[in-house]
């Protein structure tokens, strides 16, 4: 009985040992996982899209009805309408009540044809259902389009809906105008989220980054040396020793995003774009004189980047992608003020 006990006691120790050791080498690999250099990039590629997606939805308020398990459905005897609501105060004479527009209902109590508890489900369920006949209905949904149909999905409750719509508008051609219009903070970093889920959606990734540009490898033809066409007026000093002379390396030529920042009308329709996003932002209730003027004027910018878009040439060469994004942008946002219009009369 000793010896097995011995041969037990050794058995512990092996296999606490051989534990022990996995153990470090599992801690041993988290280290250095840690340290690699592809893992701080993914890091921060994911720290970028989770600050995007709080940019975009820290206006987002949860409606009073989420969560909530005392919720009735009410139908009124007069009129045979059923309203979802919350009971605010009841007495003998007068039922008072919170409905999920925001209104507050004041009948008394046999002006109520039926009342029924909700399960703590059913408004959630409702919403949800709300949520997906939204989009269904969107023929050819634009991307701000589809950011307004998430942005209810997280205000009713349903963040899951919420992040798989925002995502889908992100990465729509004119995902970035949601960044251009309801982006705040550093608009670079939102961008460059942007820009990967939108890429992510591209079959293969092959277009380039829209703000990334590439250094041509190509030589210039005919490289410009020093002008010789004026003789030279001061006579040089002799000099017992040659001079190490390097050669003049002929200029760089521009990438053909540099020909594309540099052309005007290029930098007119950024500019015309610009005032468009400012003044949509301040007028996109149109409700007052001043916010249907604004939207009035945002149309008018936008037309205006737009004309001057046309007026570039019609092949940038590489170009092609960066132009043809923010032109996708313009006309995202152009559309969405004259739906505005449209609605508010404005």
């Amino acid at each position: 009985m000793r010896h097995l006990s011995y041969l037990v006691a050794i058995a512990v120790l092996v296999a606490g040992a051989y534990y022990g050791k996995l153990l470090y080498d599992r801690d041993l690999a988290i280290a250095k996982a840690k340290e690699s250099p592809g893992l701080r990039a993914s890091a921060k590629r994911f720290e970028e899209k989770a600050r995007l997606f709080l940019v975009l939805t820290a206006a987002s308020r949860p409606h009073k009805f989420v969560g909530a398990s005392d919720l009735v459905a009410v139908t009124l005897a007069a009129t045979g309408v059923r309203h979802i609501a919350r009971i605010v105060k009841e007495t003998p004479e007068l039922v008072k009540m919170s409905l999920q527009d925001g209104r507050e209902l004041e009948v008394r109590p046999d002006q109520i044809k039926k009342r029924e508890k909700l399960p703590a489900n059913a408004w959630s369920d409702q919403q949800r259902a709300a949520i997906e006949k939204k989009t269904r209905e969107l023929t050819d949904p634009s991307a701000l389009e589809l950011f307004h149909v998430a942005f209810d999905a997280f205000e009713v409750g349903l963040p899951e809906d919420g992040a798989r719509l925002l995502e889908r508008a992100l990465a729509h051609p004119a995902g970035g105008a949601i960044v251009d219009v309801y982006g705040t903070g550093d608009l670079e970093v939102l961008h460059r989220a942007q820009e990967r889920l939108a890429a992510a959606a591209r079959a293969g990734g092959v277009e380039s980054p829209t703000f990334v540009s590439r250094p041509d490898p190509r030589p210039r033809e005919n490289p410009v040396g020093p002008d010789t066409s004026r003789p030279s007026t001061t006579t040089p000093e002799p000099s017992t020793k040659t001079p190490d002379v390097e050669p003049d390396e002929p200029p760089r030529m521009l990438t053909d995003l540099e020909k594309l920042q540099a052309d005007r009308h290029w930098q007119d329709a950024q500019a015309a774009y610009k005032k468009g996003v400012d003044l949509y932002r301040v007028g996109f209730k149109g409700i007052t004189s001043i916010e249907k003027k604004s939207l009035k004027d945002a149309e008018a910018e936008l037309t205006k980047a737009r004309g001057f878009l046309d007026q570039l040439p019609r092949d940038l060469g590489t170009a092609n992608s960066t132009c043809d994004e923010f032109n996708a942008k313009v006309n995202e946002i152009l559309r969405a003020v004259k739906k505005q219009r449209a609605a508010t009369g404005s």
